[in-house]
């Protein structure tokens, strides 16, 4: 059953709902008192650390001239795995992730942490496991090497 919703949400819109939960649902804070102010601090010191492991995500696509789109991994041509993608072989989808943690933060909810497992869950059973197969099918053993060397979140 899981098969059929594989690929099929593309990340962003799901990302952007999850920040719509976090966002629109019911605040049940995560501290009370002054120590919420570092919260914040720390969420936006995220949310800008979210953006440029997507960006440079993106880049390290462009420069590989190869398809940024997560629906289609069939159209990939070539295999990214200098930058960022040294450190994780989905920095977009864990820059994805940060961004649900430092609203999280910043709104000071425990929202943040069933939510935050849940695109966990969701991405890495929907969208990478399906890109990992196609990826292992036309990279063969480059990929594997890759898998061996570089983690899937970080």
């Amino acid at each position: 059953m899981l098969e059929k919703l594989e690929l099929k949400v593309p990340p962003l819109l799901l990302v952007i709902i999850f920040l719509l939960g976090i966002y629109l649902l019911p605040h049940s804070p995560i501290f009370i008192g002054p120590e919420v102010h570092w919260l914040h601090i720390t969420g936006l010191a995220l949310t800008a650390i979210a953006v440029l492991l997507v960006l440079f995500a993106v880049f390290g696509f462009s420069k590989e001239k190869t398809t940024v789109d997560p629906m289609h991994p069939d159209k990939t041509d070539a295999l990214v795995v200098k930058g960022v993608y040294r450190i994780s072989r989905n920095p977009m989808y864990l820059g994805f992730l940060l961004l649900i943690v430092a609203l999280g933060l910043a709104l000071n909810t425990l929202w943040l942490f069933p939510l935050a497992i849940v695109f966990i869950l969701y991405i890495n059973r929907l969208q990478i496991v399906p890109e990992e197969r196609f990826l292992q099918q036309k990279f063969g053993d480059a990929f594997t090497f890759y898998c061996q060397k570089v983690r899937r979140w970080i």
